[in-house]
């Protein structure tokens, strides 16, 4: 049914309120406004392609989030991977990869893959986020200063000393990942 989720810890069956289910879809919705993804289709070269580029991304979605599910379904019907609860659930590719990692060459060489893949995907989002960060703080700090002078050369170094200082602030702040940044 769609109005009943499964949890795993108590091992029964849970009404999944509507309030629930709108919450989910908007999260979905709200993807599209991500300035990660905006600044992707921002830097696109013709508007001609935006058509294709659309289709290709939400087949690419529709295809991998299908994909996801199947392999969830398959991989918890064997037995093959624990139910893993709270944030134990975020190692979930993890988990698969080092069981494939198990089976021969072929199969680890796929983990090999899949972990890549993810490398990849992580780093991909942290240079758009990055970007997106000092774009936006350094038009905030330095716009009206350097929009006064006409000069490209003082908005580019502008831009390249907001996004230094980011990623010193941010590698600061992940040094350690079980502090809390602000008391919470």
């Amino acid at each position: 049914t769609m109005m009943t989720t499964y949890d795993p810890v108590a091992g029964v069956e849970q009404p999944y309120p509507i309030i629930n289910i709108i919450s989910m879809i908007a999260w979905g919705l709200g993807y599209f406004g991500m300035p990660h993804i905006l600044l992707r289709f921002m830097a696109i070269e013709d508007e001609e392609k935006l058509t294709l580029s659309r289709r290709v991304a939400t087949i690419w979605v529709v295809i991998s989030l299908a994909v996801a599910v199947l392999i969830g379904l398959a991989m918890s019907d064997v037995g093959a991977l624990k139910t893993l609860t709270g944030s134990d659930s975020e190692t979930i590719i993890v988990q698969i990869a080092d069981l494939l990692s198990k089976h021969g060459i072929l199969p680890a060489l796929l983990a090999g893959t899949i972990l890549a893949g993810i490398l990849a995907s992580t780093m991909s989002t942290a240079d758009s986020q990055l970007l997106a960060a000092s774009s936006a703080v350094s038009s905030d700090l330095f716009g009206d200063r350097v929009a006064k002078t006409g000069d490209k050369k003082k908005a580019m170094n502008a831009a390249r000393f907001t996004l230094l200082a980011i990623a010193v602030i941010a590698a600061f702040i992940a040094r350690d990942p079980n502090s809390s940044v602000f008391g919470i």
